[in-house]
């Protein structure tokens, strides 16, 4: 290896740690968080959400069994795409950090093992004292939504 290189780390190394030059063409200028599969996803200012009115069916279309899986080291980039997709908000490496932490409440929502949604929740406590769950995010992909999947994940 010549000196002046700097080894390469992968994703799961680097959480906590200062992004190396080369990845910072992975990083939104405007939040200086990173951005999931630069150059396969829409770029930041491109992705479009739906806050405005928009008419939605009363109730849902019909039941879909869902499978769960576990958050963990090897998968938190799924949860990174997930939100990046879906939510408007692009959330920082601490975030993700703090999921692998918390993994016993994140949750994948797999239909026919495919990636549809999930959920990311922290337990915390309220100012009587008790315990009480936080969920920080829930998302499902746009062709699974009205099936019952985020009321699974609840």
């Amino acid at each position: 290896m010549v000196e002046s290189e700097e080894p390469k780390t992968n994703a799961v190394a680097k959480l906590g740690a200062e992004v190396n030059v080369k990845d910072q063409k992975n990083i939104d200028p405007k939040s200086g968080y990173k951005v999931p599969l630069v150059g396969e996803m829409p770029k930041p200012d491109s992705r479009v959400f739906e806050n405005g009115h928009v008419e939605k069916p009363e109730r849902k279309l019909a039941e879909m069994k869902v499978s769960f899986g576990e958050l963990n080291t090897k998968n938190f980039e799924q949860m990174r795409i997930l939100n990046y997709l879906n939510l408007p908000v692009i959330y920082s490496e601490h975030f993700y950090e703090m999921l692998t932490s918390y993994r016993r409440y994140s949750k994948f929502a797999y239909f026919k093992d495919i990636l549809v949604g999930a959920i990311s929740c922290k337990q915390d406590t309220n100012d009587e004292g008790m315990k009480v769950c936080y969920i920080m995010t829930i998302t499902v992909l746009k062709p699974y939504r009205r099936y019952g999947i985020g009321s699974q994940l609840l």
